[in-house]
């Protein structure tokens, strides 16, 4: 006898071979959309420069293809985000903007610059391929990463400090000055080693540190060319072992205020949590940075530096310093039912703190896209690896979640926060240590995301969907400058020209940056209908929805009969307005359901209704609520018609309707047959459907039969309405399951 499961593995080999095996075209998206992932290095970079200083955009050209970088575009350098028109306006001497030969700006970072740069430097561009019908094609860049060479980096023992430089040597012999790597930590504020100021844009993160220990702790190199140290980057934090030999892993002192939290076999080791623990030699470390040079020789301009060293914290005391080590982050997508693919979220977020008998609570830093405020979404704690004997690696955490739910719309930032809070001196009420650290918090950049790839080889390309990325398509809102300023220089908003076919409806910024973004819900009235005299007619505005990210707000309907100017039809107008039967909400009230269903019959006047006529109804949709402020919310409204006739023409019929929503992926399944193929099957506010699956290799399905899945459905339905081009019309529960 055949198991179930061996009847699905036969269904999947079927399809799997339907879809590879089938001759068939590649029929592009709308527009000729296809996406594009290009890394290489910058051969030619140019800049359309903004009166406002920041938003300007451009072009890049990388193995001889031209990208347009759109404005307002933020790219992400290895630790350090800044704008377009900002990579040049930062670039040191030699180039900067008007440093060309004729006047053109120069990044310094293009192999065309003049002079050209001492090495290459590598991009990688993100985006979307556009032919618009009659035009030549055009590549426009949705996200963009520099770097001189991002997988460039280098590892060993520290072998030499000279502190009058701020200088390391890693990787020759320990004692010899002259051996070994020499790496510069590239700090601008002179925070974490001696002030650079080679190249700002290749900094290190000051706010979150990327020189710091295996375990989140940060590290230093003493500022001021004293062995000793200096008062934010003493010696005594780095105590030694009876041996005389520099400690790899111990725990700082209990913090002065935290004396309740000592341990019973506290022994203390004169280190202080406050501040950083400095280089020594003899660790082992792992560093990235560029090539540069000085009078001396070459030498790595290091933006991130991590030594094998396990500094820890007491248990439960502030300050508890946390890092973020590795994102990954599925973005969904919404299918396109002439474009099989695959939409996946798969999420990763991997990390250390200096407390592993902590939590780490991580969130999705989402921005008003107008004011720039920030705003958390919550997606879990996270419990931290003990170490052994019943752990592994001490103060690891790792996020795999097994629910999808949560992460989308997919954010640029990611936050993690210990569950012991972030550092606070109850004294002076300062929230940064006396280091300049804030501890117990750490946001990082996504690096890399998931996007929809085509389901079977052969088939078209799907587009990037850079619409579901709410920093991209409403805008990032208030800047304050890569360095950060106390007034904004003005608001980031969406990128212009869009990387995609269909521009994205962006939300109001009525104050500019002073007040928050106000979305506009989109309006559907439905599909027009025809009907008999005496027949009754739903009005169907499900398809509606709101654009808040990242949460739409409840939408409220208000159904109007209008006249040909959309208006709603005077009281006096007896000729022309119907005469709703008893029980039937008038038209103009507002209501939280979406539908409406009365009998088309007479006229007020009590007139029938004669054949021909046609009725116009409008429904207004709105975001707000009674205690929505003014100005906070917005509005829309669509049309739709009724005629009536003396034989209406025949709808389909709908069967079979499921809807099934998976807790695993956050996955929507949905099923339908019309009883006519020639029909166009929509589930209302989410998106087409396409043909369902075969039935087995080389059986097709039955051409009314219908499917649409789509992953990351968040919050799931309670209920789910399937619409016919034909007229057809069936709305189903929603079904969840794990």
């Amino acid at each position: 006898m055949r198991s179930r499961h061996g009847r699905i593995a036969a269904l999947v080999l079927a399809f799997a071979a339907s879809m590879t095996m089938r001759p068939h075209a590649q029929t592009p998206a709308p527009a000729g959309a296809a996406p594009f992932d290009i890394i290489g290095f910058i051969d030619a970079a140019t800049l359309t420069p903004e009166a406002d200083g920041f938003s300007g955009g451009g072009t890049i050209t990388v193995n001889g293809t031209t990208i347009i970088v759109p404005k307002n575009t933020l790219l992400q350098m290895p630790a350090l985000a800044l704008t377009w028109q900002e990579l040049f306006t930062m670039a040191p001497s030699p180039y900067g903007p008007g440093s060309g030969p004729k006047g053109d700006d120069q990044s310094g970072l293009a192999k065309s610059d003049v002079p050209s740069p001492r090495t290459t430097y590598e991009i990688r561009v993100q985006g979307n391929r556009l032919k618009p019908t009659g035009q030549s094609e055009q590549y426009i860049a949705g996200l963009v990463f520099i770097a001189q060479q991002s997988l460039n980096s280098g590892a060993g023992f520290i072998n030499y400090i000279d502190y009058h430089k701020g200088e390391l040597r890693v990787g020759g012999t320990i004692g010899d000055a002259s051996s070994g790597a020499r790496v510069i930590i590239n700090d601008p504020q002179g925070k974490f080693a001696p002030k650079r100021l080679d190249d700002p844009r290749f900094t290190i993160d000051e706010d979150n540190p990327t020189v710091r220990s295996e375990t989140g702790y940060p590290m230093c190199v003493p500022r001021f060319g004293a062995a000793g140290g200096d008062s934010n980057c003493p010696q005594s934090n780095r105590p030694k072992g009876s041996d005389g030999n520099y400690l790899s892993t111990f725990t700082t002192d209990v913090p002065p205020g935290w004396e309740f939290m000592t341990p019973p076999d506290y022994a203390s080791n004169g280190t202080n949590a406050l501040v950083m623990a400095p280089f020594e030699v003899g660790d082992y470390v792992t560093y990235s940075g560029h090539l540069s040079a000085d009078g001396d020789s070459d030498f790595i301009l290091a933006h991130a530096v991590t030594a094998n060293v396990g500094i820890f914290t007491q248990p439960g005391t502030q300050p508890t310093y946390v890092a973020i080590d590795t994102t990954l982050l599925g973005v969904g997508g919404a299918p396109d039912p002439n474009l099989p693919q695959e939409a996946t979220v798969r999420t990763r977020i991997e990390g250390f703190t200096t407390d592993p008998s902590s939590f780490v609570m991580l969130s999705a830093v989402d921005v008003d896209p107008c004011s720039g405020q920030e705003m958390e979404r919550w997606y879990d704690m996270v419990a931290v690896d003990p170490g052994a004997p019943v752990g592994a690696v001490a103060g690891r955490w790792r996020w795999r979640p097994n629910s999808d739910a949560l992460v989308l719309p997919p954010t640029r930032m990611l936050r993690a926060t210990s569950i012991n809070g972030t550092y606070m001196n109850w004294d002076t009420f300062d929230t940064v240590t006396p280091a300049g650290l804030a501890a117990g918090i750490y946001s990082a950049p996504n690096f890399e995301f998931i996007f929809p790839e085509n389901l079977g080889i052969g088939n078209p390309p799907v587009p990037s969907n850079f619409q579901d990325f709410p920093f991209l398509a409403n805008g990032s809102g208030a800047y304050y400058g890569a360095t950060g300023g106390e007034l904004p220089l003005g608001r980031l908003g969406q990128l212009d020209p869009w990387p995609g076919a269909v521009r994205p409806t962006a939300p109001a910024c009525p104050a500019g940056t002073d007040a928050p973004a106000v979305f506009s819900p989109i309006a559907d009235a439905g599909s027009v209908h025809d009907v008999a005299r005496g027949a009754f007619v739903t009005l169907d505005a499900s398809g509606s929805r709101d654009t808040t990210t990242p949460s739409p707000m409840p939408l409220t309907y208000t159904w109007w009969q209008v006249g040909d100017d959309l208006q709603p039809l005077k009281y006096s107008d007896t000729a022309h307005r119907l005469a709703l039967p008893a029980g039937t909400t008038p038209f103009g009230t507002p209501q939280d359901l979406p539908r409406v269903t009365f009998k088309i019959d007479k006229l007020v006047n009590g007139q029938n209704v004669p054949d021909g006529t046609v009725l116009r109804f409008r429904v207004d949709v709105t975001n707000c609520s009674p205690w929505s402020d003014p100005g906070t919310c917005a509005s829309s409204a669509a049309s739709t018609t009724v005629t009536v006739v003396a034989t209406p023409k025949a709808s389909d019929t709908l069967t079979g309707v499921t809807a099934i929503w998976r807790v695993a992926r956050s996955r929507l399944d949905v099923n339908a047959t019309t009883s006519d193929p020639s029909a166009v099957l929509t589930v209302v506010g989410l998106g087409e459907m396409g043909p369902a699956l075969p039935i087995a290799a080389g059986v097709p399905a039955p051409p009314g039969d219908r499917s649409y899945t789509q992953v990351g459905v968040n919050p799931p339905p309670t209920e789910i309405t399937v619409r016919s081009s034909l007229g057809g019309l069936v709305t189903v529960p929603v079904t969840i399951r794990q």
